[in-house]
């Protein structure tokens, strides 16, 4: 198993798959599978990229518009804040 498996396997668990990946990213089909068997750095390099920030391929959806992207990026900061804040919550009570 290479480490683009790996990450496609974690991005699937997220709800996204290689093909929409693809489609999202203006990559040709077959892209990430060609990758898979050169082991592509960049590649490699973009969807980690992606695991770490998902809300990525939200601004991609929306053709990187950059009103929609601030709002995406700022939707994402508020959530990953309050997911802390609970996460911390649970912590003190255990």
């Amino acid at each position: 198993m290479t480490i683009i498996d790996e990450i496609l396997i974690d991005l699937q668990g997220m709800g996204y798959t290689a093909p929409g990946l693809e489609r999202v990213l203006g990559l040709n089909q077959g892209s990430i599978e060609i990758a898979k068997m050169t082991n592509d750095p960049e590649v490699i390099a973009l969807l980690k990229i992606i695991k770490t920030y998902p809300w990525l391929l939200d601004v991609a959806e929306h053709n990187f518009d950059e009103s929609m992207s601030k709002r995406i990026m700022f939707h994402s900061a508020i959530d990953a804040m309050m997911n802390d804040e609970h996460n911390r919550n649970l912590n003190k009570e255990i």
